[in-house]
């Protein structure tokens, strides 16, 4: 979605999330918000979906806390190996069980480094270009 700003893109965001939430669609979401200093950056992204992944999954939170027990400094690593190992991984293995299937993440043009808009962007589409995330996220 796009539009100027103040135009309501992000009231729309939130619920439509709140919608998809309610009829258990909703794995988790993340608003970029400028004068915030934990979501004006993409530091808190990747931990941010997967405590909510954690929390409303059951069923991957051994894989969550494996792959930060593996590798305790995984929050300092590059985001696309985060997405991978904290989120990805660990919803790839539950397959078709999985009900709650969608991700929201709005506002990232409030994300104050253009580099690391460039680098979630980067992510997400090398993320859904692989054929058994997207076949798994139908």
């Amino acid at each position: 979605m796009y539009g100027g700003a103040g135009a309501g893109k992000s009231a729309i965001g939130q619920t439509f999330a709140e919608k998809c939430d309610n009829e258990g669609r909703l794995l988790a979401s993340f608003f970029f918000g400028r004068s915030d200093p934990t979501r004006n950056q993409a530091t808190f992204l990747v931990p941010t979906i997967a405590c909510q992944v954690y929390q409303r999954v059951p069923e991957a939170r051994n894989r969550i806390l494996s792959a930060i027990d593996d590798d305790p400094l995984i929050f300092n690593k590059a985001l696309l190996i985060q997405l991978e190992e904290l989120v990805i991984q660990p919803l790839l293995l539950l397959g078709e069980t999985l009900t709650r299937n969608l991700i929201i993440i709005d506002g990232l043009d409030e994300c104050l480094e253009t580099a690391s808009q460039t680098t979630i962007l980067r992510a997400l589409f090398d993320v859904m270009q692989r054929p058994n995330v997207y076949a798994s996220s139908l």
